[in-house]
C-alpha cells in the first residue's frame, strides 16, 4: 500500500473516532438533561403535592380529628407514598407508613420555615424524595407534613427515555460509519498506533478546585471533603462549585439564582435557601464541622471558607 493510502486510511480512523465520540458526548449530555429535569420537575411537583396535603390536614386540625387524618394518609400510601407523618406542637399524631418504610429511622424534627426535599434511598437501594412541609393552622405554624414519595415512576422513565436515545445514536453512528468506510473503499485493517491517543492538557474550566480540605473535581463532577465523598445532586454540585470559584467573597442570593438557576423564571431566594440547607447537610455526613464551611452573611449572602466558622461569627 502506498504512503498516501496509508496515510488515508488513518485519517479516516480519527475521523470516525470523532465522529463517535462526539455522538457518546451529545447522548451523555442529552440523557442527562433530561434526567435533571425530570428530577428537577419531580420535586416541584412533589412539593406541591405535600403542600395541598398539608392545607387539607390543617382543616382537621381545628377540631383535631385524628381518624380522618389517618384515613387520608393511608390513602396515600395507596399511591406513590411510601410514609406520611404529621406532627402536631412537637407531638407525633400520625405515623402511616408503607411495607418498605417500616424499618427508616424518621426522627422528630422542627417544622421548616419554607417546605423541603431531599433524595435518600432505601435499603432496597430504591431512592425516594422525603418532603417536609409546614403545618399551618390558621395562620400559625403549629407543625410539620413529611412524606415520602417514591421515585420509581421517573427512574423508569428516564430509562426508557435513556434507552430510546442510546438506540437512535446507535442507527445514526451505523450509517454515518457505514457511509464514511463505503465512500473511502472498506474498513481500513491497520490497528490504530497508542502514540495517537496522548492526552491533551486539561483544559482550565475543568481544572480541580480546592478550598481547605474541600475539593471539587470538575471534570468528574465529584465533590470530596477531607477525602471523604460528598453525595451531590446536580443542582447542589453548581451551587458548590459556584462558591467554591468565588470563596472568601460573599455573594448574593441574586447572583446564585442568576447562576446556579440560569434561565428560570420560577427560582427565588427560598430555592437558594433550601439549597443552602440540604448542602449543608450532605456537607456535615462526610465531616461534622462541613456545615459551617458555608458562612450566611445576614443581609448580604453567602461565603464558602477554607477552615469551619462558628454560628456566633457568621454576622461579623
Amino acid at each position: 500500500m502506498s504512503k498516501r493510502g496509508f496515510d488515508g486510511r488513518q485519517r479516516l480512523v480519527v475521523v470516525a473516532g470523532t465522529v463517535v465520540l462526539v455522538s457518546v458526548l451529545a447522548l451523555i449530555l442529552a440523557v442527562q438533561g433530561y434526567h435533571t429535569l425530570l428530577e428537577e420537575t419531580f420535586h416541584d411537583r412533589s412539593l406541591a403535592y405535600a403542600q395541598a396535603f398539608a392545607a387539607s390536614a390543617g382543616a382537621w386540625i381545628e377540631p383535631l380529628d385524628v381518624e380522618m387524618l389517618r384515613a387520608a394518609s393511608r390513602f396515600l400510601l395507596v399511591g406513590s407514598a411510601l410514609f406520611v407523618r404529621i406532627e402536631l406542637d412537637e407531638d407525633l399524631i400520625i405515623d402511616e407508613r408503607g411495607e418498605e418504610a417500616t424499618t427508616l429511622d424518621l426522627s422528630p424534627a422542627l417544622p421548616p420555615i419554607v417546605p423541603i426535599g431531599e433524595m435518600l434511598r432505601l435499603s432496597s437501594a430504591r431512592t425516594y424524595l422525603d418532603v417536609t412541609v409546614p403545618l399551618t393552622v390558621v395562620g400559625e405554624v403549629r407543625g410539620s407534613v413529611r412524606i415520602g414519595i417514591d421515585t420509581a415512576s421517573v427512574v423508569a422513565r428516564g430509562r426508557i427515555t435513556a434507552l430510546a436515545a442510546v438506540g437512535i445514536a446507535l442507527v445514526v453512528d451505523a450509517l454515518v460509519l457505514g457511509l464514511l468506510f463505503w465512500s473511502h473503499g472498506g474498513w481500513p485493517l491497520r490497528r490504530r498506533d497508542e502514540s495517537d491517543s496522548a492526552d491533551g492538557p486539561v483544559p482550565a474550566a475543568l481544572s480541580p478546585l480546592v478550598v481547605g480540605d474541600l475539593r471539587i473535581d470538575r471534570a468528574g463532577k465529584r465533590v470530596t471533603l477531607k477525602d471523604r465523598r460528598v453525595e451531590l445532586t446536580p443542582k447542589q454540585y453548581a451551587l458548590v462549585e459556584f462558591l467554591a470559584e468565588r470563596s472568601g467573597r460573599v455573594v448574593s442570593e441574586r447572583e446564585i439564582v442568576e447562576t446556579v438557576w440560569v434561565g428560570s423564571h420560577y427560582a427565588d431566594s427560598k430555592d437558594v435557601k433550601q439549597y443552602v440547607y440540604l448542602v449543608r447537610k450532605r456537607l456535615a455526613k462526610a465531616d461534622p464541622d462541613g456545615r459551617r464551611l458555608i458562612v450566611t452573611v445576614p443581609g448580604f449572602g453567602y461565603r464558602l471558607t477554607a477552615e469551619p466558622v462558628d454560628e456566633g461569627l457568621t454576622g461579623r
